[in-house]
């Protein structure tokens, strides 16, 4: 507070002039304090260290959501390939499904009418798997298509894909609502760290691949259980969903499923013990909320324009973006169901990779802790022995409530270097 502190403020990492000081201390310090006491240092201390982890929690998040859908989608367009569950299904008893070709708006086609139909099912016979030469998932007899799956008037004439993979604008919404949740995480119910923080980089990506990895595979295994929903033996009939998925649906199953799972995290994300441990804010609650209920209602009403059969596009072989049907309420519970079992087995695995590092202390976890743990001791020792010193310098009733308050934050704090100076 003096001109004699002068020299130490500038030399120090962070020079602080108290209330009151003089203008050559103010000038050379970093930071000023504007009221009597020192308890304003521990909310900066406080305030930072919430700060720090929220950021955390963001990097753990973040780094969770985006490993589980690239993860996903590299493993669905390689691994699954709806058209061999469709063949599959044409060999089950009552089936295949037929459907009449849809003619009635096919005026771009050369021709128009029957001749228009008469083309499109010679095309539609000879391109088969688009450009194949082959015809292992949807034949044209007439004015007739059989599919294995059961599909709705709205993609009756479309070819099932080679590959699996969801509509462009169905992506463009999962990543716009993701960053909306992403933003409420500034505003998080947080717990203090009572130790100096540091970024333990390898830990972070562990904790966060794993959860990624374990939405990634729970969503992998509802693909699975979804395309081969026409099978009455099939997993997801055996539940208790009693009609089977169009392959629109299934879409649209895959796209709720992962919405629900990217929103969800955040609560697995933001904690080291199991998510109920710390109830999360206002915000990040309602965030979520919202985020869940918009997925749903797309889920169950797709209000994007719908990819219908054309014929102009079968005759130029080409491969039409995967269509999107809204889901009906059984296979919408289902989905809540399912996604809410895998959150509990995440949040589970979570807090079983935490207690693994911390045993083989990876990156030096374990060592750190006991390290701050005996140096946080020491100084709750120390304050033990000088409990009035610091609440003896502030001047004022408010003041001293102040000190009083700073007091009891800094015994949960290591404060050697303070203390002993």
């Amino acid at each position: 507070d003096g001109v004699n502190d002068a020299p130490a403020l500038k030399k120090a990492d962070v020079g602080i002039a108290v209330e009151g000081a003089t203008d050559a201390a103010r000038a050379a310090s970093d930071l000023v304090l504007t009221e009597p006491g020192l308890s304003v240092i521990v909310d900066a201390i406080v305030i930072a260290r919430c700060i720090f982890q929220r950021m955390k929690n963001y990097v753990i998040y973040r780094v969770a959501c985006t490993f589980q859908l690239l993860l996903f989608f590299f493993v669905a367009v390689f691994a699954f390939h709806p058209r061999q569950y469709d063949a599959a299904h044409q060999l089950l008893p009552g089936h295949p499904n037929v459907y009449p070709l849809p003619t009635a708006d096919l005026g771009s086609g050369p021709g128009g009418g029957d001749s228009a139909c008469s083309a499109v099912q010679c095309s539609y016979s000879d391109i088969g798997d688009f450009g194949s030469g082959t015809d292992d998932s949807t034949t044209c007899g007439g004015v007739q298509c059989s599919y294995g799956f059961r599909m709705s008037d709205a993609e009756v004439g479309l070819a099932i894909p080679s590959t699996f993979n969801l509509p462009v604008v169905a992506l463009v919404v999962i990543v716009i609502l993701n960053d909306a949740t992403i933003i409420s995480i500034a505003y998080d119910h947080v717990v203090p760290s009572p130790l100096p923080e540091r970024w333990n980089l390898p830990a972070l990506f562990l904790v966060a691949g794993w959860i990624g990895l374990v939405a990634c595979g729970s969503s992998l295994l509802l693909l699975h259980w979804a395309l081969s929903s026409e099978d009455p033996g099939s997993p997801i009939r055996r539940m208790g969903v009693r009609e089977s998925l169009s392959y629109g649906q299934v879409v649209a199953m895959m796209y709720l499923k992962i919405s629900l799972s990217d929103w969800w995290t955040i609560f697995a994300a933001r904690t080291q013990s199991f998510f109920f441990t710390r109830a999360p804010s206002k915000i990040v609650f309602a965030a979520a909320s919202v985020a869940t209920l918009a997925s749903t209602g797309l889920a169950v009403k797709w209000p994007f324009p719908a990819e219908r059969y054309d014929e102009r596009a079968d005759l130029d072989a080409q491969e039409p973006d995967s269509q999107l049907i809204g889901l009906g309420l059984e296979h919408v519970l289902f989905t809540w169901a399912f996604t809410l079992v895998w959150f509990l087995i995440q949040d589970v695995c979570k807090v079983l990779l935490y207690k693994l590092l911390y045993a083989f202390d990876v990156s030096g976890i374990r060592t750190e802790a006991e390290a701050n743990a005996a140096r946080r001791a020491k100084n709750e020792a120390i304050l033990g022995k000088q409990p009035s010193k610091r609440g003896a310098r502030a001047g004022g009733g408010g003041a001293r409530r102040k000190a009083r308050r700073g007091e009891m934050q800094l015994a949960e704090m290591p404060l050697e270097v303070e203390l002993e100076v």
